[in-house]
């Protein structure tokens, strides 16, 4: 069934999604680079609203993580992990528009995600 390979892709990291282990952070890497690395071994169904800001800001799993990102955006417009409330609406239509090109109905889904009110924009945390 369709239902339980979803679920079972979800169960995965995208290292083992994409089968590209990029092993241990360089020495000397910054924080960033050793959080995304860290992230890419954490199953996807693990990952919060602010990993998923965070790899979709280094363009990483897009075909992965964009769908669970919109999925949440759908449940709350104003998911927004670490940052003000939309954060993660924002990070996701940042994605490139070369991904937007190949994935109309996506792009579709997040344009009928509602914008944050400006009433909520810039609140730390939400």
């Amino acid at each position: 069934m369709a239902k339980d390979r979803i679920q079972q892709r979800l169960r995965k990291s995208l290292s083992e999604l994409e089968d590209d282990d990029w092993g241990d952070p360089p020495e000397g890497a910054t924080p960033l680079i050793k959080k995304v690395h860290a992230l890419r071994h954490k199953a996807v169904s693990d990952l919060s609203d602010e990993d998923l800001r965070l790899l979709l800001g280094q363009s990483e799993g897009l075909h992965w993580l964009v769908p669970i990102a919109l999925e949440r955006l759908e449940l709350d417009p104003c998911a927004s992990g670490d940052m003000a409330p939309g954060a993660l609406r924002e990070q996701v239509a940042r994605v490139s528009a070369e991904y937007w090109h190949r994935h109309a109905d996506e792009r579709a889904r997040l344009e009928s995600v509602p914008d944050v009110p400006k009433s909520e924009q810039g609140v730390y945390p939400p």
